[in-house]
């Protein structure tokens, strides 16, 4: 994990390049969205969160309650305030905080897919697609997105937990729950959804371990309480709403995933122009290390076995599902065009098999009926050898079979 973090820290430098030299004085990307940030951080740190001087951000006079109106950004008050009461500086604190998002969102994904996988390799590569997509680019002056490594922290606790039993690992569910609570509205509202849904897809028997996680999630949310009580009272008394055609004009669709921002240089002409949550394209370096990891995790793609007999070859192929009868002995011409004739074999039955187990939900060795049909009009032929050749066949037709419907039935 060291290594990988060194590698964060580089290439978070790498981006940040022009920022380094000036960190004190300047602020990266416009003066909008970050230079208010800068301020709500400034504003924590000389009035104690929650009081009624808090929640009177100086902006909007004589209005109060202002404070509602925008992020809270308690979520990083641990790192900032401390930074702005040592240093006076909030610009500091606001672009530590950018410095170390990055990094923190990568470590905290690298711990998840290493617990997931067991793999380091796979690790450091999902905490660079976490950490480093475009979207994160897209959102490079909203702080508050780019604050989210309570999710993958606190899945990471959840599956620690749910296989070994050890309360220490509720500590980190805990402190990524709270952490998401804290860092911005959007979170608050999408992560508990993606909680549940791993609840039910990772569900176990086992009330106990429930119930301690569902004690954890409610204790981590009771600072949270007072702030939605405070906001709601205050965006109400203001009669603050969003209509449902607004939110839909700010939400991103399917065809999202497709979109690159305004600010994109690669993919431009190619792909939608798109801005902000509708810019969801993840890249094709991540996409090319998703389908290699997915390749490396499959099953071998050569299975074979040749059967010899007095008067023909039987070549079997069990993945790709074909068989090839050579009746007799070969000629030059066959030999030759024999490379030629299987990688068309393999490249039809390959496409045809796809298709049959994206419809069917086949789960192993796509080409068994079609390896059976091919036996059987071996044997129709007359091309077969002694009893005991069909009989050991016939044998090893009926192991696949059983280990087929055997993997059905666990898949019920």
């Amino acid at each position: 994990m060291l290594l990988a973090a060194i590698c964060y820290v580089l290439i978070t430098a790498l981006l940040f390049r022009n920022l380094l030299p000036v960190v004190t004085t300047h602020l990266f990307g416009d003066l909008g969205d970050p230079l208010l940030n800068t301020s709500i951080l400034a504003w924590n740190a000389k009035h104690v969160p929650l009081t009624a001087d808090w929640w009177n951000f100086p902006a909007f006079a004589p209005l109060s309650g202002v404070t509602a109106f925008t992020e809270h950004l308690l979520g990083a008050y641990p790192l900032t305030s401390p930074i702005i009461w040592i240093s006076g500086n909030p610009v500091l604190a606001y672009n530590a905080l950018q410095l170390l998002t990055l990094p923190l969102n990568g470590l905290a994904a690298f711990a998840l897919v290493r617990e997931l996988t067991g793999s380091s390799i796979c690790a450091f590569i999902g905490g660079l697609a976490f950490a480093f997509a475009p979207f994160t680019g897209e959102h490079v002056s909203h702080i508050q997105m780019l604050m989210a490594f309570g999710m993958p922290l606190a899945l990471y606790g959840l599956h620690r937990y749910m296989r070994y039993g050890a309360r220490r690992d509720l500590v980190w569910f805990g402190i990524g729950w709270l952490s998401v609570t804290l860092s911005n509205a959007y979170m608050l509202v999408f992560f508990p959804i993606l909680v549940a849904l791993w609840v039910i897809w990772f569900f176990k028997p086992d009330a106990r371990r429930w119930r301690a996680v569902g004690a954890t999630a409610c204790v981590a949310t009771l600072p949270v309480v007072p702030l939605l009580i405070g906001y709601h009272s205050r965006l109400t008394a203001y009669g603050f709403f969003r209509s449902y055609a607004e939110v839909i004009s700010q939400s991103a669709g399917i065809q999202s995933v497709a979109g690159i921002n305004q600010r994109a240089v690669l993919w431009v002409g190619w792909l939608p122009n798109t801005f902000y949550e509708q810019s969801l394209f993840p890249g094709f370096a991540i996409l090319a290390l998703v389908a290699i990891g997915i390749s490396a995790r499959a099953r071998p793609t050569r299975a074979r076995a040749t059967l010899a007999f007095e008067t023909a070859t039987v070549e079997l192929d069990f993945f790709h599902g074909f068989a090839t009868v050579a009746h007799g002995r070969a000629s030059r011409t066959d030999k030759a065009l024999r490379p030629f004739v299987e990688a068309l074999a393999h490249l039809g039955a390959a496409s045809v098999n796809a298709l049959r187990r994206s419809v069917t939900w086949e789960p192993a060795y796509p080409g068994l009926r079609a390896l059976l049909a091919g036996f059987y009009a071996t044997l129709a032929t007359g091309a077969a050898g002694s009893d005991d050749a069909v009989l050991d066949l016939y044998d090893a037709r009926d192991r696949i079979a059983d280990a087929l419907e055997h993997a059905r039935s666990r898949r019920r």
